[in-house]
C-alpha cells in the first residue's frame, strides 16, 4: 500500500508591500480571528482529547465505549461469523449499548448469537445502522456457438457487470487526505496535501472505524476521510502496527445523518486460506493511483510466507500490477477482501498479497485500542535440528530489530527458540499465537538453543515485551 496519490504545495511568502497602513489594518483583523479561533480549537482539544489522553486514555476516540464487533467469513457460502479474540472484538461506547457492523451478514440468530461468543448484544437495535445484502457478481456464461456479434455483446456484457460489482464494492472505500506542514529553504510555512485509499472496518452509532496505510498519515497534522456517500468528516488515530504497515482511523459520526450513518458499509474479511490458482478477484482502494480505482485480475499463485516482526503471513499473488503510488485490498467475487497488497514487495508484473485470515485478529486489536505484544524478532520455522540438538521443531531466528526488546535481552541471530513460558514452540505460528496470549510489560522466559565455536548449549533469556508501535 503506498504513500500518496497527489501532493499539492503552498508557499506563504513573507509580505513586503511598502503600503503598510492598509497591510497592517487587514493582517490585525485576520490576527484576532486567528487568535480566537486558536483559543477555541485549544478549548476543544483540552476538553476532547488532549486531556483524556494525558490520563492515559488512547489517543483517538479513547471516549468511545461503543461495542463494535468485526465480522469476517466467506460471503455467499454461508460462513459469516463474528470475528473474535478472547471472547469478543468490540469498542464500547458511552452509552453502553452494543453495536455491530453494517457489514454483518446475518441468515440464523441462532448461528450469529453462537459465533459471537461473549460479545455483548445491542440493548437497543434503534441505534444500530441497518444491514446491507453482500455484494455478489451477476451470474454470467458465454453460449459457445453464439455469432461474433453476439459473443462481443456477451463481453461488454461481462465488463459492465464486473464494474456493477465493483461500484457496490466501492461503498466501503474511503478517501483519505492527510495535510503536513513544513518549512522550506527560507523557512516560509508550507502544507502538503496527501491523499490513499481507506476501508471501512468497522462502525458504531458514534464512530466508523477505517483501516489504512501507516505510511501514508504517520506525519499528517489533519485528516479528511471523505466517504463514498459523500459525507466527510476529520479523522483521528486510533491505533497502528508500524511493522504490518497499517492504521486504524475513528471518524465520528456526529455530524451525520441518520441516511448517511445507515449508508456506512462496513468489509467483510475472509476467514480462510484456501484460494486456487486462476480464480478471479479484483483490487479494490487505489490499485492505479487513484483513489476508489479497481482492477481485475487472477491468482495467479501461492507465495512463500511473509516474515516480519515475531509474525508469519501466508501469501498469494496476483498478475495485478501496482504502482509507487498505489495501494489496495484483494477482493474475491462474493464480496470478501480476501488479502492486503503487500506494498514492500519489488515483484514485477505481479503483486504479492498478504492473506486477510492472517491479519483480521491485529486489525481487531487495534480497533478495540489493544496493543500487540511485541519483542523484535524475525523468524522462521526450524526443521533438521533434531540430528544435532535433540529436539524437535523450533523457531530459527533469522534476524533481531534493533533496539527492539529482544535485543536488549541478548537474543541473536541464529538462536533457535524451543519454549515460551514452559510451552513447546512446533513453529513460527505456534510461537505468534503464544506471544499474542501475553501483555506488553510481561516478561517471558525464552528456553533457546546457541551454537558457540560448533559448540551447541541451550539457555534461558528472559525478556519484557513490548507493545506492536516498537515501544518498550
Amino acid at each position: 500500500m503506498a504513500d500518496k496519490d497527489y501532493i499539492n504545495e503552498r508557499i506563504v511568502p513573507k509580505q513586503k508591500h511598502p503600503v503598510r497602513h492598509a497591510i497592517l489594518t487587514v493582517l490585525a483583523v485576520i490576527g484576532l480571528a486567528a487568535l480566537f479561533g486558536v483559543v477555541e480549537r485549544l478549548t476543544f482539544e483540552l476538553t476532547g482529547e488532549v486531556i483524556p489522553s494525558l490520563l492515559g486514555k488512547n489517543v483517538s476516540a479513547s471516549e468511545t465505549t461503543d461495542k463494535v464487533n468485526i465480522h469476517t467469513g466467506n460471503k455467499g457460502s454461508g460462513n459469516t461469523s463474528v470475528l473474535t479474540t478472547g471472547s469478543s472484538i468490540a469498542v464500547e461506547d458511552a452509552t453502553g449499548s452494543a453495536v455491530a457492523t453494517s457489514s454483518a451478514v446475518k441468515t440464523d440468530e441462532n448461528k450469529d448469537s453462537e459465533a459471537a461468543g461473549s460479545a455483548v448484544k445491542p440493548e437497543d437495535t434503534s441505534d444500530k445502522p441497518s444491514e446491507s445484502a453482500p455484494a455478489t457478481a451477476p451470474a454470467f456464461t458465454i453460449n459457445e456457438e453464439a455469432t461474433p456479434e453476439e459473443r462481443i455483446k456477451d463481453y461488454t456484457t461481462l465488463y459492465r457487470n464486473l464494474a456493477d460489482y465493483a461500484n457496490d464494492m466501492n461503498i466501503s472505500v474511503v478517501e483519505v487526505d492527510s495535510v503536513v506542514m513544513g518549512t522550506d529553504w527560507f523557512e516560509n510555512p508550507y502544507e502538503t496535501v496527501s491523499s490513499t485509499s481507506g476501508y471501512i472496518a468497522a462502525v458504531s452509532d458514534k464512530y466508523a472505524y477505517v483501516l489504512t496505510d501507516y505510511s501514508s498519515i504517520k506525519d499528517a497534522s489533519d485528516m479528511e476521510l471523505v466517504f463514498d456517500n459523500g459525507f466527510k468528516t476529520s479523522g483521528t488515530l486510533r491505533n497502528y502496527d508500524k511493522d504490518l504497515n497499517i492504521a486504524i482511523l475513528a471518524a465520528k459520526l456526529t455530524d451525520a445523518t441518520d441516511s448517511e450513518k445507515e449508508s456506512l458499509t462496513a468489509v467483510t474479511f475472509s476467514d480462510s486460506h484456501i484460494y486456487s490458482a486462476g480464480a478471479p478477484v479484483v483490487a479494490l482502494g487505489s490499485p492505479d493511483g487513484r483513489i476508489r480505482s479497481t482492477v481485475p485480475g487472477v491468482i495467479t499463485s501461492a507465495g512463500e510466507p511473509l516474515y516480519k516482526a515475531d509474525k508469519a503471513f501466508s501469501t498469494f499473488y496476483t498478475n495485478i500490477t501496482v504502482p509507487e503510488n498505489g495501494s489496495g485490498v484483494i477482493a474475491d467475487y462474493e464480496g470478501n477482501i480476501i488479502g492486503l497488497i503487500d506494498s514492500g514487495s519489488d515483484s514485477k508484473g505481479s503483486s504479492r498479497v498478504i492473506q486477510a485470515a492472517d491479519v483480521t485478529d491485529i486489525i481487531g486489536k487495534l480497533i478495540n485500542g489493544e496493543s500487540i505484544p511485541y519483542i523484535g524478532i524475525v523468524s522462521k520455522d526450524f526443521e533438521g535440528a533434531e540430528s544435532a540438538t535433540g529436539r524437535t521443531g523450533g523457531v530459527l531466528v533469522d534476524s533481531v530489530v534493533a533496539g527492539s526488546p529482544a535485543e536488549d535481552a541478548g537474543l541473536h541471530s541464529s538462536d533457535i527458540i524451543y519454549e515460551l513460558d514452559g510451552e513447546n514452540v512446533t513453529s513460527m505460528t505456534e510461537f505468534t499465537r503464544l506471544l499474542n496470549e501475553k501483555k506488553p510489560g510481561d516478561s517471558v522466559k525464552l528456553t533457546i538453543y546457541r551454537e558457540k565455536r560448533n559448540v551447541g548449549s541451550e539457555h534461558e533469556i528472559e525478556i519484557i515485551i513490548g507493545d506492536n508501535r516498537g515501544i518498550k
